[in-house]
């Protein structure tokens, strides 16, 4: 009773200042919290809601300090957990909260709120082992199955996550051994556990112990429910096909298709099946076929490629709005293809007929229209444009503009546009622009917001007109695509196609910031930054509008910092509910945004980015070098999340983008990557060095080794990529199309020796700190004359490099901007040089440094050096001014 009534005393004394902070008003908070402490100064939730106040208010450091002296007593008090979890969230502090979890429970081992909450603290870890020993815990209190699979999902995502041959060979057979030993002993209560333990079958390659499973008890009541019934279903044909039991396959796929004829996966199971079936046949002899008409009764076993066309003419003649049964037709013609090439050229023509006036008819076909002879391509278009010809009467109707822009898209693909005149281009882009205006009264009741049907004439135009401005040089195609295009976008402003198209255009051209006003009502943000962002990115760092590119570096690395944690918070929200199939797709969307390679590209460009172009005096980029953080990266795991499909196409295969090409330019992308790691690496230790630097070599020895050794790092890295770049570059295939990739920076790194610069840079520093602490004889003029050189050769560059030529603008932008870069760094490294010469730290305004004893031979050099630099400096400004001149 004593007990409750101080409990009852403690929650009156602390609601005043639960209600300041709910209000916003730490600073009242904080004084209520004194005034409690003062009369129990040991008071555990009321120190903790003062260290949140505190952090609230902005000050860290003594909320940190309050919030660590709980944490060592090891609190059990709901409300003092509760106030420094809260805390430690909002100090970025997770493992943190873990121990005073763990000490929470090491006090009171069976406390089910303790150690569910400790559970979740490891989720946020993304320590696995933990949180499977912590489940178990959780179960040995309380006999719940909730707990019990948190166990297997975790011991699950182990083997997903980590090394295969460990997950096939223990971990696994480990979560399935625990899932049967809960249906043994007939405690499996939810679908999701059933679907937990078809998934650990499935991981394991175990397709008849899943098919198993869904044909025994537990299989039949997940199929009963509502929810997994379709599930069910597509599981069973899936698993089938795995076995190899393709009358099955066909049956069940059959039946599925007499129910849901439109259903793509089971289209091409069935037809899979069938194909298989009739090769056995032809093997063994084959079966009698049936005689009369096609039967469309249940459980039927299709053996044949006639009984499967006959099928799918059955379907479409009972569902003749639905696409799926007539692609069925032209996948078994594509599938069996040998001796059929006319057939199914009129099938394609027959799917035009029906359905050419849908806005997929070409993406539907594509892959259909890539099989067509060559030979036989002409007389293949001669046909279709005898059904439609080419007339210039205006489209009576959005289903006819449709079917114009399908069938000058299959002309297009099946390459008549190939190595057209000037003369053609000028007329069929004419005529597709004539009929954009003439087409606008029949869409403009569109909403903006909606892409309008005529937009695709300016598309194909937009396509004409890239390829004849590459080949011709000639800015009228520019100007005429750039305004098409412009003009497309006032009508239909939510138009991403035409966005994207235009911005390629103006990224060619080197407009970095018509780029960023074009791509404004895009909208680029979450995923579309590591899947579209490579579309803008590179024709701002081009052309040297870091204050735009920054925004959107600073914009992707909160996406990348946050996400992951969002990710995790969907994941414990789908523990608490038991919707555990989802928590491994939710663990692949969170690797795939933390193996993305533009993570260390963002965070490396912008750091490059305030070093170079932000930073208005040194002791800034002193700065912005100490918070730098330069962990290390697992460069094996990096992944391209790039999306080169968005951007739509009619090209040819002979001008599509190959995976091949997309694969090498990866690389490339990695490359630069890691040489720019490496330069930012090398220019922040010299940074640290020339702003911590005794005079003549002094300062901690331990930091000048530190220093020493980053900078070997550097260097090695830097020679080592440079010479798999020149490789690489050599195998580097560019395709001069708008949904192509970039061609890589690297190019402009290493033609115009910047990489080549920065190492001999690192290697005259290195050289000169040895030298001061005695570790090598000693430091002359010749050493200096690599990089000499280098800035001789860049200062010759800027001479060469105007042109008229607006289709190699953006190159000789980027080629400036990546010379301009690299004056700053010679800038910065010079700096560093100086800081280890000179023999006084702290040099007075208008007092010149003096350079020690020990390197006083070296003022000619040196002097030379700064002097090239500043040449170098005049020549980029006056290489400038003469690009925009010329243009």
């Amino acid at each position: 009773m004593a007990r409750s009534q101080n409990d009852t005393i403690s929650e009156r004394r602390l609601r005043p200042i639960y209600d300041w902070l709910d209000n916003g008003n730490n600073k009242k908070a904080l004084q209520e919290a004194e005034k409690v402490l003062k009369k129990q100064p040991n008071f555990q939730c009321c120190r903790a809601l003062k260290g949140l106040a505190l952090l609230r208010l902005g000050k860290e450091d003594e909320a940190l300090k309050i919030l660590d002296g709980i944490l060592t007593e090891c609190p059990v008090d709901e409300g003092a957990l509760n106030a420094m979890t809260l805390s430690y969230r909002e100090l970025k502090m997770p493992e943190k909260i873990c121990t005073l979890y763990e000490n929470a429970t090491k006090h009171e081992p069976e406390n089910e709120e303790f150690l569910s909450h400790l559970f979740m603290s490891y989720v946020r870890l993304g320590n696995l082992k933990k949180q499977q020993t912590t489940a178990m815990s959780l179960y040995k209190v309380k006999m719940k199955n909730p707990y019990y699979f948190w166990s297997v999902m975790s011991i699950v995502l182990q083997a997903v996550e980590g090394d295969e041959k460990l997950g096939q060979a223990v971990t696994l057979p480990l979560a399935q051994k625990m899932v049967e030993k809960m249906e043994k002993e007939g405690k499996m209560e939810q679908e999701q556990e059933t679907i937990i333990y078809l998934l650990i079958l499935e991981l394991r390659n175990n397709w008849k112990g899943a098919l198993d499973l869904l044909n025994g008890p537990l299989g039949k009541k997940l199929e009963n429910s509502a929810s997994y019934h379709l599930i069910c279903l597509n599981k069973r044909i899936e698993l089938e096909g795995k076995l190899e039991n393709w009358s099955e396959v066909a049956r069940l796929s059959r039946n599925m298709l007499l129910q849901q004829p439109d259903s793509w996966d089971i289209i091409n199971n069935y037809i899979q099946a069938v194909i298989k079936l009739q090769e056995a046949d032809s093997t063994n002899g084959g079966e009698a076929k049936e005689e009369g008409p096609y039967s469309m009764k249940l459980n039927k076993v299709d053996r044949s490629v006639e009984e499967a066309e006959s099928l799918m003419t059955c379907l479409s003649a009972g569902f003749p709005g639905l696409r799926g049964p007539f692609l069925a037709k032209l996948e078994i013609c594509y599938r069996t293809l040998e001796g059929r090439s006319s057939l199914l050229q009129d099938l394609i023509m027959e799917y035009i007929d029906l359905f050419g006036g849908k806005p997929v008819c070409f993406s539907d076909i594509k892959k259909y229209l890539k099989v067509i002879p060559v030979e036989e391509r002409n007389n293949f278009i001669l046909r279709l444009r005898s059904r439609y010809p080419d007339t210039t009467s205006v489209p009576s109707n959005t289903a006819q503009i449709y079917r114009e822009i399908c069938l000058s898209g299959i002309e297009r693909f099946l390459g008549q546009h190939l190595n057209l005149s000037t003369e053609r281009v000028d007329s069929m882009v004419s005529g597709l622009c004539d009929r954009y205006v003439a087409s606008q009264p029949l869409v403009q009741h569109i909403v903006t917001t909606e892409l309008r049907p005529s937009d695709g004439y300016l598309i194909l135009a937009g396509q004409l007109l890239w390829e004849r401005w590459i080949a011709t040089k000639e800015k009228r195609f520019f100007l005429q695509a750039c305004s098409m295009l412009q003009i497309g976008l006032i009508g239909s402003p939510s138009n991403w196609q035409l966005m994207l198209l235009l911005v390629r255009f103006l990224g060619r051209a080197g407009a970095g910031q018509l780029c960023d006003s074009v791509c404004g009502p895009l909208d680029i943000k979450n995923m579309m930054l590591d899947t579209l962002s490579w579309v803008l990115t590179r024709p701002l760092a081009a052309t040297g509008y870091v204050d735009k590119l920054h925004r959107i570096y600073c914009q992707m690395t909160r996406f990348y910092l946050h996400s992951p944690k969002e990710t995790t918070e969907h994941i414990i929200q789908a523990y608490k509910h038991g919707n555990l199939s989802q928590i491994c797709d939710m663990s692949k969307l969170k690797r795939r945004l933390q193996t993305t390679y533009l993570v260390p590209n963002v965070y490396t460009e912008k750091i490059l980015i305030d070093l170079n172009f932000l930073a208005k005096s040194l002791d800034e980029m002193i700065e912005d070098a100490e918070f730098a953080n330069l962990k290390p990266i697992d460069w094996k795991s990096l992944a391209d999340n790039r999306d080169f499909r968005t951007i739509q196409s009619f090209e040819p295969e002979e001008t599509s983008v190959p995976d091949e090409m997309i694969a090498t330019n990866f690389q490339l992308e990695q490359a630069f990557v890691r040489v720019r790691r490496a330069t930012l690496s090398a220019l922040v230790t010299c940074l640290k060095l020339g702003g911590h630097t005794e005079p003549s070599g002094g300062g901690d020895k331990g930091a000048r080794e530190q220093a020493l050794k980053d900078l070997k790092e550097s260097e090695e890295a830097l020679s080592t990529w440079l010479d798999k770049s020149k490789s690489l570059l050599g195998e580097e295939k560019v395709l001069d199309m708008p949904q192509a990739p970039y061609r890589s920076e690297m190019n402009s790194l290493v033609d115009g020796e910047h990489l080549a610069g920065v190492l001999h840079c690192v290697k005259l520093v290195q050289t000169i700190m040895l030298t001061a602490t005695q570790e090598k004889p000693g430091v002359s003029g010749a050493d200096f004359e690599p990089l000499l050189k280098v800035l001789d050769n860049l200062k010759a560059a800027t001479a060469t490099t105007t042109s008229p030529d607006w289709t190699v603008v953006c190159d000789l932008l980027e080629s400036n901007k990546h010379a301009v870069e690299s004056f700053s760094f010679f800038t910065i490294f010079t700096f560093s040089i100086l800081s280890l010469l000179r023999t006084g730290k702290g040099m007075k305004k208008g007092k010149k440094a003096v350079l020690g004893a020990k390197f006083s031979h070296l003022e000619p050099a040196y002097k030379d050096l700064t002097a090239n630099i500043q040449d170098l400096g005049a020549a980029l400004h006056q290489q400038l001014q003469a690009i925009y001149k010329t243009l």
